[in-house]
């Protein structure tokens, strides 16, 4: 039976899509002197033909590889062309075949006729082995390459891995018994299951301890606790991310090697630190799900730290790697067009110049009206910027410099340098524009956020003298009037000096009031007062990160983990108050108020680390002895982490090493890259 050559692709294990088009980007930059149409390239047909090897007449193998998937439902797709670009042939169907997506039951069959090479790639799955590929390319397809027999070297793959897969079906293969052992081995896993979920439905003491159950009624209620997130859903959880992730690492592990090769590995240090640091995270999560897994139990809460600790883990590796392949992206397009993109960056510099003195003028004018602490996270940052503007001219020079070098890789680093020093410039008066604004609208809005807070305490007072709290009286009370005392100074003269920190102790009063409200009124009372106040809080939250978020990411390099494990976390409870907005007001209420206490404290550890880096005897350069001039400008592109990869890495730039070497099996890949996992082959003929 004939099939349609252009036969459906499944879309195979979608990793990482930037993995897949950074692999087609970075084809173009592999070597000189190469034609561009032979780089790696998502291969169109079943039967793709760019060096017109098979002359149009491609019946034959059209016939084999129809015979091939009839009979054992395996696709061979071949492709001819010229030249592999400088590529050994198994680096470029690997690069190929991740490109085309192709499903398990597929093989890519490279013939570079020119080059006098070529390759193969199968992914992950793919019902042979290696050994069993490498047999078949060296008794059936080289003989036929080196006789020049393009059409005949296809046809003889599709014979080949024909009969091989029918010996290996045979009554002499074993395969069966490895579906035997799987079934044996999952039948004994959803047994182990199950008891074990009877084991827990028949303990009682294993699903928690009852805590709060007995607390009196007459102390006053705390906050809303937020559900937890059923123990087996977030085991399922950790399994998917624990899956996703390391299919990430596999992909970004070819993703690099070719980064390193087209940049150097100086210039992918940071990538490389990346993957490295990914890689060992992910180990110990692999480490900890067998803890869980296995014969020793854990009590509940053991096990759900464990499983949480895997979803961090994985998170954070993935969000690392995301980063670096985004990086990447943007230096592969900064050396497709480089000329113009230096130009771009370039009028973008200005254009942030020119509203470097306008900031100035701004923070001179907040300075008069309002209090130093309103303007503690940003009263740097005009000179910060104009000191990350100054580095990206030196950068532009340099890159103006090298970029008609036949290397251009120093001339796209020191655009990229300069482009990301361009853009934390803009985030710095951005920032400074942000906040001038939110005082503004603080400011007019206090009055307003003030006045049923005030009231709420009155309704408190007058619930306290009315209804009985018993030994929770004096606590109470003094309670009440540190409310009065934090909302008098709000009142006051000085309240609107800072007024974002009023709001704050309004917010602030006004969930001490929800305590102490809590005791007298109706759960339905409190749910209402909450979804009226979740709003702002979600608000405030959302700018309280946005605000930390702008400080960390742009003094990136002296600001330490503490303060960005604050970050995530206030993200996360932001992300659970929103999750919970509709359900659970008074839950999603304390979720935004954790969000923003957590924000404010990264705020506070990361202008901590930047006082200690920029003083007498810290990591910074600026009190030691890093030169004697032009080091506000160097110290500046430290901060903001532009320079981390060039400190880090070693001497020049590297070439692509480690090629396919002549003759049959001249290299070759097996797992780990290539889209996450399958193999790969080749050589000369």
């Amino acid at each position: 039976m004939s099939l349609p050559l252009d036969r459906p692709r499944s879309s195979g294990s979608r990793i990482r899509s930037a993995v897949i088009v950074l692999l087609a980007l970075c084809a173009l930059a592999l070597g000189p002197g190469v034609a561009a149409a032979d780089a790696p390239f998502n291969i169109p047909n079943q039967i793709t033909d760019r060096s017109s090897a098979l002359g149009g007449n491609t019946t034959s193998v059209k016939n084999a590889i129809d015979t091939l998937y009839s009979q054992d439902k395996v696709q061979l797709w071949v492709v001819y062309v010229s030249s592999f670009d400088g590529q050994a042939g198994n680096v470029w169907a690997n690069a190929s075949g991740a490109l085309s997506g192709f499903d398990s039951h597929t093989m890519l069959l490279a013939v570079a006729t020119v080059d006098k090479s070529y390759g193969y790639y199968v992914p992950s799955g793919f019902p042979l082995s290696k050994s069993q590929v490498d047999t078949i390319a060296a008794n059936d397809i080289v003989p036929q390459l080196k006789a020049a027999n393009w059409s005949g070297a296809a046809v003889a793959a599709a014979d080949g891995l024909r009969s091989t897969i029918g010996g290996s079906s045979g009554s002499g293969s074993k395969s069966w018994i490895l579906w035997v052992i799987l079934i044996v081995i999952l039948a004994g896993g959803l047994i182990w299951y199950l008891r074990a979920r009877k084991s827990r439905a028949a303990d009682p003491n294993r699903q928690g301890s009852g805590h709060g159950s007995g607390s009196g009624g007459d102390a006053p209620a705390g906050p809303v606790p937020v559900p937890l997130e059923p123990l087996q859903s977030v085991s399922d959880r950790s399994v998917q991310l624990l899956i996703a992730s390391d299919n990430a690492v596999h992909g970004s592990e070819q993703q690099l090697i070719i980064a390193e090769s087209t940049f150097g590995a100086a210039a992918m240090a940071e990538f490389r630190a990346a993957f490295e640091s990914a890689r060992t995270s992910l180990a110990a999560a692999f480490q900890l799900r067998q803890q869980i897994d296995d014969d020793i139990p854990e009590d509940e809460s053991t096990r759900r730290a464990w499983m949480e600790e895997i979803i961090q883990r994985c998170t954070d590796a993935d969000n690392a790697l995301d980063a670096q392949s985004d990086r990447f992206d943007a230096m592969l397009d900064l050396k497709n067009r480089l000329p113009a993109a230096v130009a771009d960056i370039e009028a973008a510099l200005q254009v942030q110049e020119a509203r470097v003195a306008e900031a100035t003028g701004t923070l001179a004018q907040l300075g008069s009206a309002y209090a130093p602490s309103a303007l503690s996270a940003v009263i740097t940052n005009a000179s910060e910027a104009s000191n990350r503007l100054d580095f990206a001219k030196s950068s532009i020079a340099t890159a103006r410099g090298e970029e008609s070098d036949a290397d251009t890789t120093p001339a796209v680093v020191a655009a990229r340098n300069a482009q990301e020093s361009v853009a934390q410039a803009t985030t710095l008066l951005d920032a400074i524009d942000r906040l001038s604004s939110d005082l503004a609208d603080a400011k007019t809005r206090l009055p307003g956020r003030l006045a049923p807070v005030q009231a709420e305490l009155a309704a408190a007072r007058a619930a306290f003298g009315q209804g009985s709290t018993g030994s929770a009286g004096p606590t109470i009370s003094a309670r009440l009037t540190q409310v009065e005392t934090s909302l008098a100074a709000v009142a006051g003269p000085n309240g609107t000096k800072d007024p974002i920190l009023a709001t704050q102790r309004v917010r602030e009063a006004d969930a001490t009031l929800d305590e102490i409200l809590a005791a007298t009124r109706s759960a339905q009372d409190v749910q209402q007062r909450a979804l009226a106040a979740l709003q702002q809080s979600l608000d405030s939250a959302q700018a309280r990160i946005t605000g930390a978020n702008d400080f960390i990411n742009t003094r990136r390099g002296a600001v330490g983990s503490e303060a960005r494990t604050r970050l995530a976390e206030a993200q996360r409870h932001l992300e659970n108050a929103v999750n919970l907005s509709n359900s659970d007001p008074a839950g999603a209420l304390a979720e935004s108020r954790q969000a923003e206490s957590l924000a404010d404290e990264a705020s506070r550890l990361a202008q901590n680390d930047i006082g200690r880096w920029q003083g007498p005897g810290g990591g910074g350069y600026a009190g030691g002895g890093f030169g004697r001039g032009g080091g506000g400008n160097f110290t500046g592109a430290i901060l903001g982490g532009l320079l981390g990869g060039m400190l880090s890495g070693g001497g020049g730039f590297g070439g692509f090493g480690g090629g396919g070497g002549g003759g049959f099996g001249g290299g070759g890949s097996f797992g780990g890259g290539g889209g996450g996992g399958g193999f790969s082959g080749g050589g000369r003929f």
